[in-house]
Order: structure tokens, then C-alpha cells, then sequence
């Protein structure tokens, strides 16, 4: 079916709802993406400066191949043994510190966030939240309540554990070494633990590109880096947009901006990164393909989720298919004890 635009304005709104945004006034319908072009339904190509997903080009062959063997072959779950997800597992987080081990996988970048900020509490034993004022992380009920610039109506009552900065403006507000930044963290770590809710995580993209690319050093992160850890915390980095590369000089930002902290701290096991978010206690990463990633230690990865001794039966009884193929019948019962 060909729509014109006004029909797809109508259809968005009756099929997505009416609040559903789109860019621009006049919105753009593109149709077809090749490297760094993108075309409309007229034919008309665009230099691609802003899609922050393909950024290794539109309909790259070696991301296509790829794609379209995987889901020739299978299209799965992590509660099946396989080869591939171990092994791509073990090529990401070859590009991280050795620390950074274990990784916990999702579909979007808002599970993975989400569970950056449990494995915080887990860790913590608090629950207290510290991002910018002009982020984004996500969509679940404790994610969403992170962004400020789109601020959610509903929340149940999560409101409470969240604390907000501003966010860092070198031309505005210079701050050439991170110090002014460093020390309004400092600030509402102290009110989090005033306030008994306790200090859990500071969560940042560690390129603040959702804040306007600000013009900072290498290692302007440290001193907040310092500030976290010193109070227990951690450090949450977001890497959907900044990592895989994007800087242009490393492949992770959080690499930029506070390497020579990570390299120097990695022994203390509880002071890594998370969700691609990989820094100081865990990393969490974004979707690629509906997938995303949460990496950490493999001790924060522990506490997030215990060994306990729990006792695991799925009895699977199952009809062989007769010749007739009739339809496979199963009955499956999960009995979970701890």
C-alpha cells in the first residue's frame, strides 16, 4: 500500500497514536538508505549527517550478510546453548577492559539500562539516582523518569529516588578540567544520602552528545569518576550513541573521557561499569539489531543475580509425531524452589 503524506500523517496518528513526533514540519518520507545517502518517495537524495543506528553506512553488505544468514540459520533465545552468542560476547568485550567480562542480554536499550540501574541497587543496597538534566536512557517506568527534556506524566512514584545535574555546556559554562561537574555530583550524592533514599549511580552517555556535544578533553570525566566511587556508587555509561567507534579516536567513549580512572581502578571488583554502561561497576549497551547488552564485572554480574541454591525442573513430555504429522503436543510445568 502507497500512502501520500497526508495519508501517512492520518495513519500514524490513528495506528500510533497522536503523540508520536516526527522531524521537521513538512515530515520526510524516505524510502531507500545506501551508505551515506538517503532517498524520499520523489527520488530526492540526502547526505545522511544525523542517523546515529547505521553508522557504518545504510544497508552495509557485510551488516546485510550477516543479518540474513543469522536468521536463515536460527532465531533464538540465550535459555538455548549456541556458539554465536558466546562468541560475540567474547569479541565485545575484547574491546573493553579486562575486568569488563560478563554480559547480560536484552532486546532494547532501555532493558539494559533498566538493568544497570537494579544491578546499582543490588550492589548498593541503595537506590539513589543521579543523571543530567537533559539526557535520555530509555522507556521503561524507571528509565523514562531519567529524561528531563521529555519529562513522563506517570511514574509510580519513582520520582523520588532521582536526582538531576546540568548538564555540561562548554560554551556557556566552561568547565575545562570537569571540576564544576564533579562537584555538583558531589552535591547531590550528599542530598541523596541526606534524604536517606542513599547514593547508587550517576548514569551519563560519557560523550553527552544528547546534551549538544560539549568540547571536552580526554579524562574530563575522572574527577566525577573519583566522586562516584568515593561514595560507593556507580558509574553508569550509555553508550548507544557515543560507542562502536563513534568518536572517531576510540571505540568507547567512557575510553576517552575516563580511561586512565578505569585503568588504574579495575582491582577494586565493584568499581566497573555497567550497560554500555561499562565503566565502574557495569557497562550497558545499546540495541544493535534488537539486541542490547548490560556488561560489567563478573562480580557485580554475581549480585546483580546470586548463585543460589535453587532447584530448576522443566518436565517436557512430548508425542512423537506420528505418521499422519499430527500437531506436536507439550506440556511444560517450571517448579522454581529456592
Amino acid at each position: 500500500m502507497t500512502r501520500n503524506t497526508a495519508d501517512l500523517i492520518a495513519d500514524r496518528a490513528r495506528l500510533m497514536g497522536p503523540n508520536v513526533p516526527t522531524f521537521y514540519d513538512d515530515p520526510v518520507q524516505f524510502v531507500r538508505g545506501e551508505g551515506v545517502w538517503l532517498w524520499d518517495a520523489d527520488g530526492r537524495n540526502y547526505l545522511d549527517c544525523y542517523n546515529n543506528v547505521p553508522h557504518v553506512g545504510h544497508c552495509n553488505p557485510q551488516v546485510v550478510e550477516a543479518i540474513s544468514r543469522q536468521a536463515a540459520t536460527l532465531n533464538t533465545h540465550t535459555r538455548y546453548l549456541h556458539d554465536g552468542v558466546l562468541d560475540y560476547i567474547e569479541r565485545l568485550t575484547a574491546t573493553m577492559h579486562a575486568s569488563l567480562d560478563t554480559a547480560i542480554m536484552t532486546c532494547t536499550g532501555s532493558e539494559a539500562n533498566d538493568i544497570a540501574l537494579r544491578m546499582a541497587e543490588a550492589v548498593t543496597g541503595k537506590r539513589g539516582v543521579i543523571a543530567t538534566d537533559a539526557t535520555y536512557h530509555g522507556n521503561t517506568s524507571l528509565v523514562s523518569q531519567l529524561s528531563q527534556s521529555n519529562e513522563p506524566t506517570v511514574g509510580f512514584g519513582l520520582g523520588q529516588y532521582l536526582r538531576f545535574v546540568q548538564a555540561p555546556d562548554s560554551y556557556r559554562a566552561p568547565d575545562p578540567d570537569g571540576t564544576m561537574f564533579a562537584a555538583v555530583v558531589a552535591e547531590q550524592i550528599a542530598a541523596h544520602e541526606e534524604a536517606r533514599v542513599g547514593f547508587a549511580a550517576l548514569i551519563v552517555c560519557p560523550y553527552f552528545l544528547n546534551e549538544g556535544f560539549p568540547n571536552h578533553p580526554d579524562d574530563w570525566l575522572r574527577q566525577t569518576a573519583e566522586v562516584v566511587r568515593k561514595a560507593g556508587g556507580l558509574l553508569i555509561c550509555d553508550e548507544v550513541q557515543s560507542g562502536f567507534g563513534r568518536t572517531g579516536t576510540h571505540f568507547w567513549a567512557h575510553e576517552k573521557w575516563a580511561w586512565s580512572l578505569i585503568s588504574s581502578r579495575w582491582a577494586n571488583p565493584w568499581r566497573t561499569v555497567i550497560r554500555s554502561a561499562a565503566l565502574w561497576r557495569g557497562v550497558t549497551l545499546w540495541r544493535r539489531f534488537a539486541m542490547a547488552i548490560a556488561i560489567s564485572t563478573r562480580s557485580a554480574a554475581i549480585r546483580f543475580l546470586p548463585l543460589r541454591p535453587w532447584r530448576f525442573w522443566m518436565r517436557l513430555r512430548t508425542r512423537t509425531l506420528s505418521a499422519t504429522h499430527k500437531p506436536l503436543a507439550v506440556t511444560r510445568k517450571n517448579v522454581w524452589r529456592r
